[in-house]
């Protein structure tokens, strides 16, 4: 075996490359070399200890970074699977999404997960993940929604998504995914194209994305951090989350600043105050279900 893995582009090679050293066998060979050896032995891998759910643009990409980092936590193949929004990939059957994760966690006493910034948002994640991941622990990382919109935005115009203006994609938002965001809440088979990218508005709307995420998985397997804390007081956060884990905090290193930090413009004043009075009731809400004041104004 020469080269990264086509499939897994090189995350996989590691591990495989290691059992294929260790325990090369002709009857072994047949598998075809790693990516199919994972899928051969899907059975045997950890479903995720833990998952990040979102939101994007709120630090999720520094979380992981730290996370995976720690000794004790063996990363997915991917940061972000979206397995559980994305009907074309649950097709792909549980297994598929088995492969994506260490075959030595258990082995070695470690845990594993992913991060998909997207789960927060689609209203079938959380009954999804529940009936596969019963026991994982879910981390929420929310940030200002105005700051988060903004930086959505011009995320989407870095990567050519986006054409519009900032003032003038939030008022096209609901004719660009409203109907999208209704066929996808009631039918989950439904494939999602437009509101990943354009919900810049809808994604802050974290109280009714968060609220069943705490029914199903109960408030103490769910953790909400912030993007500002992280700012603030990174080693706090670390702190706070290595502890949510199990894990030592103090057994690898700090907590990255903010990654994936784009560099734009400041937003107009007169937009931000028209937000700030859009997600007003909309942080009111999370305020009570999360019983803090996350001081967004």
């Amino acid at each position: 075996m020469s080269g990264p893995c086509p499939a897994c582009g090189g995350a996989g090679r590691m591990e495989g490359a290691r059992f294929w050293r260790r325990y090369s066998h002709p009857k072994l060979r047949r598998f075809g070399g790693p990516c199919k050896l994972r899928k051969a032995t899907a059975m045997l891998r950890a479903v995720p200890d833990f998952v990040v759910i979102g939101a994007p643009k709120c630090a999720t990409t520094s979380l992981y970074s730290f996370l995976c980092s720690h000794p004790s936590v063996e990363p997915a193949l991917t940061k972000e699977i979206h397995y559980f929004d994305l009907p074309p990939k649950r097709g792909l059957g549980l297994l598929w999404y088995r492969h994506n994760f260490p075959i030595t966690a258990r082995m070695r006493g470690s845990i594993t997960g992913e991060a998909t910034t997207t789960y927060l948002l689609y209203p079938h994640a959380p009954a999804l993940l529940r009936a596969a991941a019963p026991g994982a622990r879910i981390i929420v990382m929310l940030r200002n929604p105005a700051d988060r919109a903004y930086s959505d935005y011009h995320m989407q115009v870095r990567a050519g998504m986006e054409y519009m203006g900032f003032e003038d994609a939030l008022a096209a938002e609901e004719a660009r995914v409203g109907a999208e965001r209704r066929r996808v809440a009631s039918d989950p088979e439904h494939q999602w194209f437009y509101v990943p990218n354009y919900a810049y508005a809808g994604k802050g709307e974290y109280a009714a994305q968060l609220e069943p995420w705490l029914r199903l998985f109960g408030r103490d397997r769910v953790l909400v951090e912030t993007a500002e804390d992280l700012g603030r007081d990174p080693a706090g956060v670390a702190s706070r989350v290595a502890g949510f884990l199990g894990i030592d905090a103090g057994a690898s290193p700090a907590m990255p600043g903010r990654l994936n930090e784009g560099d734009y413009g400041p937003m107009q004043g007169s937009t931000r105050r028209a937000l700030a009075e859009r997600f007003a009731p909309h942080n009111e809400k999370l305020y009570s279900l999360l019983g803090r004041d996350l001081g967004w104004s």
